[in-house]
């Protein structure tokens, strides 16, 4: 029987954190179901320092150190936002420039492969800005190609990503394991496309779903594929070593921000402890990970404390990070840190047990975060806690008993941000009632739809230099908002505390051999200027780290 030859491809745009480095395993997760099918299957993973070489042009250059200028002496000169908005649109078109030269690798490649079908993990921001300028340019030049979307775009936009995204053919939603064989075999003509799980197409003038499939046995995805053939990018030192493990899927709590439920549904999955091992061993041959983000967004403390005691079985040492759970204060910390934890990421996001149970539904209280946090740092795990601030409801008295609970339990590193409101989320659907209102016209869903997925978060800079955002928080506008983001994180600095840091990133940043504050700015400010021989000397560095960890559990 006939069989396809895929393309896969991964572009998340200009990189502006240390982890856009790692490894796609979603993608290794699809080409494992192709493989195991008979298909054979190519990624392309652009989230290298090589790649960004070739977006960074002098002039590039040239007007970033202009918008550094006018930031730094923004509130003394009061240069304007408009003219910095307007040297960053400059940037973009740039850069949009650098992604037409990917796009044309991209069809030479299609060419030489002689490939059937092309897949795009598509991301937000300047991964949709790429990915549109890759599909155009492959209908152009190979005007029968399917190409099939997938990615956090799809996940956030639904069927609505088909209807301003003219050159893409087909978009996945959910989880594509169910879907990948069932497409190619549809491009070889062997299923309809109505039989295909998972997925958006266009007929007529409308888009059409087909039924919503979930796999119910983890157990039976292959093992992600990484071989050299397959996933040519992680054998020429531009990727770092660390790999995604996925022990779990679903989440039952359903915070009314996160997007995970929308992915990977509200059903709690986990994958057994056996196979978890197995792809353990798996990896630590090929491609060699000795170091693992556990991919679980709830992955309850029974089943990652079988992971924890089975991982201490192994010949030979891991280290890992993963979610931790504020609700679950239960969990043996000492034996995650026996097993090679050494990072946990909490959602706090404020020290108001109001704003948790009516804006937010994290579904904990705060004596149970405050022992969870406390156990796990007595345990020398990093401990990493995140908030959302300003949160609506939030007020002077909240705003302290955050800062009081953070003095209390003294986290390793507190990301901050501002609330987002991410499509098909809760709070995008009823706004209103946790105290948000869109500006006019946005209070219409498909004129914040088109917005937003053209919108362009500028990690790199101080959120109130992101392009504004259309909607208010108990009215405030983003201009005040957004500044009242930056000064706690100003002043969660001041009191000594890191910021700006994540599980994945801290986990990078322990293999630099620099202390953690000095790793952060080193990398922010590597991106900041587009120094990608600095950033190829991290990647090269971490990577010999990893292959030199001792033979003792640590």
């Amino acid at each position: 029987m006939k069989k396809t030859r895929s393309l896969l491809i991964t572009f998340s745009g200009y990189p502006y954190t240390p982890s856009s480095f790692l490894p796609d395993n979603g993608l290794a997760n699809l080409a494992a179901c192709l493989k195991e099918a008979g298909h054979q299957t190519l990624i392309l993973d652009f989230n290298t320092p090589h790649t960004m070489e070739g977006l960074v042009s002098d002039e590039w250059k040239e007007i970033n150190q202009h918008i550094v200028d006018d930031i730094s002496q923004w509130s003394s000169k009061n240069t304007s936002f408009s003219g910095i908005h307007k040297k960053l649109n400059k940037i973009d078109q740039l850069l949009t420039q650098g992604f037409k030269h990917i796009a044309h690798q991209i069809c030479q490649t299609i060419e030489k492969e002689k490939i059937d079908w092309v897949g795009l993990k598509v991301w937000n921001g300047d991964g949709y800005t790429a990915s549109c300028v890759i599909a155009k340019m492959i209908k152009k030049n190979f005007k029968n190609m399917p190409i099939l979307a997938g990615g956090p775009q799809i996940d956030w936009f639904g069927p609505f990503f088909l209807e301003v995204s003219p050159h893409f053919d087909f978009a996945a939603f959910g989880e594509g394991e169910p879907t990948v064989v069932a497409f190619a075999e549809m491009v070889l003509g062997q299923r309809k496309l109505s039989e295909v799980p998972n997925l958006y197409y266009r007929k007529g003038k409308k888009i059409q779903q087909t039924q919503v499939v979930r796999v119910k046995n983890l157990d039976t995805i292959p093992t992600a594929c990484y071989d050299e053939d397959v996933y040519p990018a992680l054998y020429t030192n531009q990727k770092i070593n660390i790999g995604i493990l996925e022990e779990s899927r679903g989440c039952p709590i359903q915070c009314y921000f996160c997007e995970h439920p929308i992915k990977s549904g509200a059903v709690l999955r986990k994958k057994s402890i056996a196979r978890v091992i197995e792809d353990v061993k798996n990896f630590q041959k090929t491609p060699g990970f000795q170091a693992y983000k556990l991919a679980g967004s709830f992955t309850p403390s029974k089943h990652i404390q079988q992971i924890a005691k089975a991982l201490l079985d192994l010949p030979f040492p891991i280290q890992y990070v993963a979610f931790g759970h504020l609700k679950d204060s239960g969990n043996d910390f000492d034996l995650l840190k026996r097993s090679g934890c050494v990072a946990l990421f909490f959602g706090l996001e404020t020290g108001s047990d109001l704003i948790l149970d009516s804006k937010m539904k994290k579904g904990y209280e705060r004596q149970q975060a405050l022992k969870a946090l406390k156990d796990c740092k007595n345990a020398g795990i990093f401990s990493i806690t995140s908030i959302i601030y300003p949160s609506a409801g939030e007020t002077e008295e909240s705003r302290q008993a955050t800062l009081d609970f953070i003095e209390e339990i003294q986290p390793d590193s507190i990301p901050c941000h501002f609330p987002i409101i991410l499509p098909r989320t809760r709070w995008c659907l009823e706004p209103e009632r946790f105290g948000f209102s869109f500006n006019a016209p946005y209070h219409h869903m498909k004129d914040y739809l088109s917005f937003f997925i053209n919108y362009k978060p500028r990690l790199l800079y101080p959120p109130e230099f992101w392009p504004p955002l259309p909607y208010k928080i108990d009215d405030k506008p983003f201009s005040v908002f957004a500044k009242e983001t930056s000064k706690m994180t100003q002043t969660l600095e001041d009191r000594g505390h890191l910021t700006l840091m994540s599980d994945e990133v801290m986990l990078i940043g322990k293999h630099s051999q620099k202390p953690f504050n000095h790793f952060r700015d080193e990398c922010r400010k590597a991106l900041f200027y587009g120094d990608s021989q600095k950033l190829k000397t991290l990647v090269s560095d971490v990577n010999s780290s990893l292959k030199q960890m001792k033979c003792t559990i640590p």
